[in-house]
């Protein structure tokens, strides 16, 4: 019966002679845990709730009266969330309501930009 030589491993080049390359099978199972990692994440991050303010009723002609909506109305403006909502009523009700939408300036936060984003769905008139 021929005797057979112990196996030996390879060793890796440019490393010392005493690192050895890792099995097949143990690199098939590393790659198959970080594949299983990677999609475990990506799960997690896609299945979170994703905030939709300012995606409302503002893309099919609804507007919010500044003067009589509340923060959840609000929320339906483009740009405008839960904190900024919360600024503008509590600002609407330190100076009784608005007279232009540009007023909106007046809230902390809200520059030019955003209100040229928001007028359009935002109105004044009963």
């Amino acid at each position: 019966m021929p005797s057979q030589a112990p196996e030996t491993q390879t060793p890796v080049a440019g490393h010392s002679p005493d690192a050895v390359r890792m099995p097949a099978a143990a690199g098939r199972a590393m790659m198959l845990i970080i594949g299983m990692v990677v999609v475990l994440v990506g799960w997690t991050v896609a299945s979170r709730p994703v905030s939709r303010a300012g995606q409302g009723y503002a893309t099919s002609g609804f507007q919010v009266h500044l003067n009589h909506a509340d923060e959840a109305e609000l929320c339906l403006l483009p740009g405008v969330g839960a904190t900024t909502a919360k600024r503008i009523v509590e600002y609407r009700d330190q100076v009784g309501g608005f007279t232009r939408v540009e007023d909106l300036v007046e809230v902390k936060w809200l520059g030019p930009k955003k209100i040229a984003k928001l007028a359009p769905f935002a109105t004044l008139n009963p």
